[in-house]
């Protein structure tokens, strides 16, 4: 995940889960710690991982991975504004993301779009021979191509992410605070049953005096 689009800025993966404790902090009010979702995030590797080796052992019937499409479409995903450098013995290469390869297979397809490219192409190499002034060379015109993109799918599943745990808060909070409000009627429940059985006790000890009163003051009276 560190390899991901925005998540190149970090120096390590501690900065990286710190940024994403104060988010959620900032977003829901709820307070958690780098070290939390460090232990989040390693729980769902490793639940993923049994899943993976479970469904190749032999004999073992299928079962469904936990979180593998969310990962997976987080892996797909690069928005970084440059692309990233990978370093191998014939020198420097650039690594493509998926989006520019799946844009440049649609463009491929499609048999027309190169046929008009090639002769824009030829008819600007020749007004430039014809002129004599050096015109916009292929490379300059994909380095102006080469703006910063706005990946609005990326946007839209985090919106409803966030939409989505903020809606579970706020479920957590009113069951919440229906547990307190169940938890006061009882001990208001047990605080009167208590006072009527000391009421009830009270009752039963005056009665027991005035009649024991009565016998005392029957045999002070035959005295």
């Amino acid at each position: 995940m560190d390899q991901v689009g925005p998540m190149k800025k970090f120096k390590n993966k501690k900065e990286m889960f710190e940024y994403f404790a104060d988010m959620i902090t900032e977003t829901f009010n709820v307070t958690r710690t780098g070290q939390q979702c460090s232990s989040r995030y390693k729980t769902v590797i490793r639940r993923k991982t049994k899943a993976k080796c479970h469904n190749n052992t032999y004999g073992m019937a299928p079962t469904d991975i936990p979180f593998e499409d969310e990962i997976e479409k987080i892996k797909a995903q690069d928005d970084s504004l440059e692309p990233e450098e990978l370093q191998d013995s014939y020198g420097v290469i650039f690594k493509k993301s998926p989006c520019v390869d799946t844009q440049a297979s649609s463009d491929g397809s499609s048999g027309s779009g190169l046929t008009r490219s090639e002769p824009q192409d030829s008819d600007r190499m020749q007004d430039t021979q014809d002129t004599g002034s050096p015109g916009p060379t292929l490379q300059q015109e994909t380095t102006k191509g080469n703006v910063p993109r706005v990946n609005s799918a990326r946007s839209v599943e985090m919106k409803a992410f966030f939409d989505h745990m903020n809606a579970l808060s706020q479920e957590r909070a009113q069951q919440r605070a229906a547990r307190l409000e169940e938890k006061k009627k009882y001990r208001e429940h047990k605080e009167a049953m208590r006072e009527q059985r000391r009421k009830e006790r009270a009752e039963q000890h005056s009665q027991r005096m005035a009649v024991l009163n009565r016998i005392l003051g029957m045999e002070k009276d035959e005295l």
